[in-house]
């Protein structure tokens, strides 16, 4: 009962979360078509697109929460790297736009236009660039019909300074995007292989049997072999009784086997059955067969 009140509940807040959203995001667009063809439009264009996205991953994240898929560890609650992906194509689209924007700013003619011209104004701006330097006169239209006015075409050159900072914003940003793209993906790959190596330790050793499973104390070290699988890390072996322990010599291991020799001298050596332990060499793993080796 209490779960369905909590659903109940829970439906209209994610509902009006995203009305909320909806409208906003249409303010915004309707701002931007509004003032993109003034002055500020290409500012205010930015704006409203990072806006936008804010928006729309603020949508996303509420629609994982509402499926209970939420990160809560993460930036937005989102999946791990999903901000990172979102950043590194955002850069890569603004880098695609900015450089077909500059490229066509740069390349295209700056077209100037004096309106309301009378004749003095009209013959000042001739003889200014009547030699070509500042700029070639395209046309001249007069209008009026009181008063005969002019509109000048003037074509201007390209700023030098304009065009060389449009140059490095270019490279900046190209190296940017570059940098950014490397490290998303590079941090990717280290968390796959950091992932992989986690889950890709070597399987836990086990030993299945020994032979000879009885030997009588002598002063001469007895030969031993421990059968079973994943015994290549096996660096160490040892026997305990109680409190008593003997330390084998001569450990070599395979995949499936380990040899030692294991000095059992008859004095202070006391008969009975013993445990086997046997130790990899960085202690992260050991293997006990219990009560497997009886000494008479």
């Amino acid at each position: 009962m209490s779960s369905s009140i909590t659903d109940t509940i829970k439906r209209p807040i994610v509902l009006m979360a995203l009305g909320v959203i909806i409208v906003i995001f249409l303010l915004i667009a309707a701002a931007v078509f509004y003032f993109s063809s003034g002055e500020l439009g290409t500012s205010i264009l930015i704006i409203a697109a990072t806006l936008s996205v804010v928006i729309v991953l603020c949508l996303v994240s509420i629609l994982f929460a509402a499926s209970q898929l939420d990160d809560k560890e993460e930036a937005f609650a989102l999946p791990k790297g999903s901000i990172r992906a979102v950043i590194a194509i955002s850069l890569i689209a603004i880098f695609a736009i900015l450089a077909v924007y500059l490229n066509n700013s740069i390349s295209s003619p700056l077209i100037r236009k004096f309106e309301g011209l009378d004749d003095s104004a009209k013959d000042k701006l001739s003889n200014i660039y009547s030699d070509g330097s500042k700029g070639i006169i395209l046309a001249l239209v007069a209008s009026g019909d009181k008063q005969k006015l002019y509109t000048l075409y003037v074509e201007e050159p390209r700023d030098q300074a304009a065009v060389d900072f449009a140059k490095q914003l270019m490279t900046t940003l190209s190296v940017l995007v570059t940098s950014l793209a490397s490290f998303y993906f590079g941090s990717k790959t280290a968390g796959d292989k950091t992932g992989k190596d986690s889950t890709s330790k070597l399987p836990s050793p086990t030993a299945s049997r020994i032979n000879p499973q009885t030997v009588a104390r002598s002063a001469v070290p007895v030969a031993i072999e421990v059968g079973g699988e994943n015994l290549d890390g096996i660096a160490a072996v040892k026997i305990t009784s109680g409190n008593n322990q003997v330390l084998a010599s001569d450990v070599t291991s395979g995949s499936d086997i380990v040899h030692f020799n294991l000095p059992i001298p008859s004095p202070g050596t006391p008969a009975g059955t013993w445990t086997v332990v046997l130790q990899t060499k960085d202690g992260g793993a050991k293997v006990t067969m219990p009560a497997a080796l009886t000494i008479t």
